[in-house]
């Protein structure tokens, strides 16, 4: 008993202990702590101002008395803080903001069923946090200015301790230490807070609050857990009965739980919170407080044991001493008047004693009845009698009382065996010490059989055994009857047979035999009637698809050596039997089975029981989800069932990042990209639960990086996108510069016209989806462009080709002429041989600048034969008030550069002009030039059918070259109204060959042909053929022709004919 003293006293230590450790204040970055117990009152007792436990001076207050809650002790004798739901409230302004993450723990007590009552909030609402509940019986969550999360909640509720944290955009609640819900909320601040009421001075609470405390950040597990305990061990402490009790008196014992639990169950069954024990013995309690919370406490008592005596029989001549134990600390009084302890008990009669406490508490004794043990005159051998030898002799009457037996054969057993006449006397005793002597003759008349009976030692209930009768004789007789009595009042006459009991026990089978000789023999065998095993089973749970242990039981004490199950389950194959005292089995449909049991004990006795079990529907689970990026929120939708009529009363997510939900279709954000395994459990209103996993993958948000190369201005300037997409890849990359239209692709290029800083949008989009945007500057260096001139601009042979660089912002060249020459100078030339003509070469010229950028330019040409050939294409003429603007236009159609050409203007009736043309035409280039010179548009009558311009060229520089092919040198056109001009051929006279001009305004089909002066037709030009519009220029072949006048004549026009001589 006093190892369990100090072992209670020890538990009280340590208890006291670890609430000195959990005080509120012990843990660190706490804001504020209200209690209702620290307050100062105003003469109404009504709270004027709250104080903060914390230390830190956040008193709230409430001016106005009759805005001040009362004071009331209705919670376990602690006082409250009594809300009337109208402008009841108090207010603290901190002077400064505590942000996100808080956490916040309140007691309190909701007696109202309206709606939307504030049990507190900040004074920065609606963008602080608050804590209410609201019409449609949810209790609400509120941190920043939109966001609400709410979980449902009967009204009215007891005192309920409620942990809240609020996380940056989260927050977990917990009830009475219990996780009850969590999600996502906006991010909140607050930088007061009131009190039983919203900011606005809406919408008050209505009930009591007990306590209030808040921290700056959020705590950790353990932290919350000692939090927790403090307040609700505070609130409703742990029971404690007390120490073991050592009780003298006769008064009652009353063993007293504490009144402020809400529940109570004794060892011995009773609810009540106390109990009275009645005996002697160790009593426990267990009880449940209003937070849920289950303790429990063991109490060893001793109370008064009041003895009675063994037995109420006395030997004759003889007595009995009842001694009731108690000692001499009592008064007694005896039924004869006595007052002693002790009494001394030799007559027969009905005795009782009561005794009484020093506290006047008063035991009675039951009344027992004294008689003499009849032991000594009922036993006896009985009369004198013949026996045969062999037989056995014992007592006929008092045998069942006797317990010691003294033959004067010097034998103890209960009987003897008789083999010779003679008297035989025996001293039995019975369990009182009583004695008796008796004495009897016997004559042997012959000898007794032997006697043998076979029957097993035990068997089971109700299970047929054979029995026979094996006896013999030693005289020569023989057995003439075998009488059976099988100790339950039931009897054969056989020598063998079968027989069942149909009650277990232990019974005297007697076999009684007689022989032809008139002996006889009895024996008794014992045989033991094992009960049949008394089956029970039980299992875990009740609920499809799950796996349902069942566990064997049994109400008899021989143990069971074979178990076989049957579970009523045909559809589940082989598994619908089972071997074992415990076994599992599970089933797929619900329904009621008939679940066989059958056991067989070591005895071979065998039971069945065959129980109704009903397996109760389970919850079908399944889900659906749409993926997303790390950031957004996963829209789970919950597509569970079950079958009727049990319905789905709870679901609980756990979203695989260590917050959870119990909401149907919950709203989940992830912050970070991963594979979340996402669980959804759902739990029946008949209590069965099942869970479904799937893996939630959130994608991540593109890691933008980036790579520039060639950053310099005037050339593209490459950027190559280097973001990474963990578990994932990039399809896309749009490229900004200083907000200009994106270029897309994973490496693009732009072009910086001037150096300096320029800002880079780049946005990176993953094949999911997943977009994610970064700006950076980007320094543009100095400008760099690769350019170059070459003279004559065509490649051609045996004159030096020039090559300068025009490169801006290098400092390093490179030159490359094809496969056979190269230069690092920024000017160089190159000579092409005749050996090179018609072969194509590249010439590349690249530059690098001080910052690393690098540019290139190249052409290619085909080498070409050196030749000077100047081409007049185009004659352009326009009058202004009665004088000519001329222009023709100069073409280099050789390869070599022309500097310097002479022009020559010719118009019938006018001296020739001359104007010279100065510049660099190279190859294939082609420049106008306008004369300054503007000649007359007036026409002579008689040059009207010769009315044309014609603008000759002659290169003077380079003198160098020689320009072998002049047809192409003029040009000519035709001056309204005449519709064409036939020039004078020349020369004139002719030798061998004649040069015939015709200008047209526009294309024309005309004839051309030459007659004799005998008018005959000597050659024909063109024969009716379109020709072009401008000069047409024909050569005539006149070497045979003899000599005299010819003329031109032109077929399809008016234009005259025109003569000519042949020399």
């Amino acid at each position: 008993m006093i190892k369990y003293v100090f072992l209670t006293l020890f538990i009280g230590i340590i208890s006291f202990c670890v609430q000195t450790q959990t005080d509120p204040n012990d843990i660190n970055d706490i804001i504020l702590w209200y209690s209702a117990d620290s307050v100062t009152q105003d003469s109404n007792n009504n709270a004027a101002i709250l104080h903060d436990k914390s230390g830190n001076g956040f008193n709230a207050v409430q001016t106005i008395p009759s805005r001040r809650p009362n004071i009331i002790y209705d919670f376990n004798n602690h006082p409250s803080l009594s809300f009337s739901g109208y402008y009841n409230y108090m207010d603290c302004d901190f002077n400064q903001t505590f942000n996100s993450p808080n956490t916040f723990f309140i007691i309190l007590k909701d007696i109202s069923t309206a709606g939307n009552k504030y049990y507190f909030s900040g004074l920065n609402y609606p963008g602080g946090y608050s804590f209410y509940h609201r019409a449609n019986l949810t209790m609400s969550i509120h941190s920043g200015s939109t966001f609400t999360q709410s979980y449902p909640k009967s009204f009215p509720f007891d005192y309920t301790l409620f942990t809240i944290q609020y996380n940056n955009g989260s927050y977990t609640i917990r009830e009475n230490g219990i996780h009850k819900d969590n999600g996502a909320t906006g991010t909140g601040s607050f930088n007061g807070i009131r009190v039983g009421g919203r900011f606005d001075l809406n919408y008050f609470f209505e009930g009591n609050l007990a306590e209030m405390v808040a921290y700056n950040r959020n705590l950790g597990l353990s932290e919350l857990t000692q939090v927790e305990s403090y307040l609700m061990n505070k609130y409703a402490p742990p029971v404690n009965v007390g120490i073991d009790s050592s009780h003298y008196s006769f008064c009652n014992l009353i063993i007293k739980a504490g009144k402020h639990f809400t529940s109570y169950l004794w060892s011995d069954g009773s609810t009540a919170d106390s109990l009275i024990p009645s005996q002697s013995g160790t009593y426990w309690v267990e009880v449940e407080d209003i937070f849920g919370n289950i303790s429990s406490d063991t109490i060893d008592v001793q109370l008064p044991e009041f003895q009675h005596p063994t037995t109420q029989l006395y030997c004759p001549n003889d007595s009995i001493i009842w001694d009731t134990g108690l000692g001499q600390h009592y008064t007694y009084l005896w039924s004869d008047g006595s007052t002693g302890d002790t009494l001394n008990i030799a007559s027969p009669g009905a005795v009782h004693v009561v005794v009484t406490d020093t506290n006047g508490c008063v035991f009675k004794s039951d009344t027992l009845t004294f008689s003499e043990d009849p032991f000594s005159s009922t036993a006896t051998l009985g009369p004198d009698k013949d026996l045969c030898s062999g037989n056995n002799l014992g007592l006929t009457a008092g045998a069942n009382e006797a317990t010691n037996y003294v033959w004067n054969t010097s034998e103890t057993t209960s009987e003897i065996e008789i083999t010779t006449t003679g008297t035989y006397s025996v001293i039995a005793e019975n369990a009182n010490g009583c004695n008796v002597k008796d004495t009897i003759a016997i004559t042997i008349i012959g000898d007794a059989p032997n006697i043998l009976a076979d029957v097993p030692a035990y068997v089971c209930t109700a299970a047929p055994f054979a029995y026979e009768d094996l006896s013999s004789t030693t005289d020569g007789s023989s057995i003439v009857s075998s009488d059976w009595n099988f100790g339950n009042g039931e009897t054969a006459s056989a020598t063998q047979g079968s027989f069942a009991y149909a009650t277990a026990g232990n019974y005297d089978i007697t076999l009684t035999i007689a022989t032809s000789s008139g002996c006889f023999n009895t024996t008794t065998v014992p045989i033991e009637v094992k009960a049949n095993p008394s089956l029970s089973f039980t299992s875990t749970n009740s609920c499809q698809r799950q796996d349902i242990t069942f566990n064997g039981g049994q109400l008899s004490p021989e143990p069971i050596t074979a178990w076989s199950w049957n579970f009523g389950d045909p559809a589940s194959g082989t598994a619908n039997t089972a071997n074992g005292q415990n076994t599992h089995h599970l089933f797929e449909t619900s329904g009621d089975f008939d679940v066989m049991l059958v056991g067989t004990d070591i005895f071979g006795c065998i039971d069945t029981l065959v129980q109704s079990t009903t397996i109760d529907p389970t919850p079908n689970i399944d889900f659906t989800f749409t993926e997303v990026c790390e950031g957004n929120v996963v829209n789970y939708q919950n597509a569970s069932t079950i079958t009727a009529p049990a319905t789905i009363s709870t679901y609980q997510w756990n979203f695989g990042d260590g917050t959870n939900s119990g909401q149907a279709d919950p709203q989940k954000p992830y912050a970070a990209h991963g594979n979340y395994t996402v669980t959804l459990t759902a739990t029946a209103n008949n209590g069965c639960s099942d869970s479904e996993s799937q893996t939630v993958k959130i994608h991540a948000t593109p890691q933008v990086n980036y790579t520039v190369d060639q950053a310099c201005a005037g050339i593209e300037t490459e950027f190559t996108d280097n973001s990474f997409i963990p578990n994932g890849s990039v399809a896309q990359v749009d490229w900004s510069i200083d907000g200009q239209a994106p270029l897309t692709g994973f490496t693009v290029n732009a072009n910086f016209d001037q150096s300096g800083s320029y800002t880079l949008e780049q946005t990176v989009q993953s094949a999911f989806g997943c977009m994610n945007t970064a700006l950076a500057m980007v320094e543009i260096a100095d400008f760099i462009s690769a350019d170059f001139e070459f003279s004559p601009n065509a490649f051609v042979t045996d004159y030096p080709i020039t090559f300068e660089s025009t490169s801006t912002g290098a400092n390093e060249y490179q030159w490359t002429f094809g496969d056979f020459a190269t230069s690092q100078s920024p000017d160089t030339s190159i000579v092409f041989d005749e050996s090179q003509i018609d072969t194509t070469y590249e010439v590349a010229l690249w530059v690098r600048n001080i910052h690393g950028c690098s540019d290139s330019v190249s052409i290619q040409r085909t080498v070409l034969e050196r030749t000077t050939d100047l081409e007049l294409s185009q004659l352009f003429s326009q009058e202004v008030n009665g004088f000519l603007t001329l222009g023709v236009q100069l073409k280099n159609v050789g390869t070599t550069p022309i500097t310097s050409v002479d022009l020559f203007l010719r118009k019938p009736g006018m001296v020739p002009l001359k104007e010279t043309w100065e510049g660099n035409l190279q190859a294939g280039e082609s420049e106008n030039y306008i004369f300054s010179a503007s000649p007359s548009a007036a026409v002579q009558d008689q040059e009207v059918n010769q009315n044309y311009l014609c603008i000759e060229g002659r290169i003077v520089a380079p003198g160098q070259f020689s320009e072998l092919n002049l047809a192409n040198n003029e040009v000519c056109t035709a001056v309204a109204p005449t519709e064409m001009a036939l020039i004078h051929p020349y020369p004139n006279p002719v030798n061998d060959q004649l040069t015939v001009k015709v200008v047209l305004p526009k294309e024309t089909v005309i004839g051309l042909h030459i007659y004799d002066n005998q008018g005959r037709k000597v050659h024909t030009i063109t024969e009716n053929e379109a020709l072009q519009k401008g000069l047409n220029v024909f050569y005539v072949n006149t070497s045979g022709w003899s000599s005299g006048s010819y003329k031109i004549q032109t077929v399809g026009s008016a234009v005259d004919a025109v003569g000519f001589v042949k020399l």
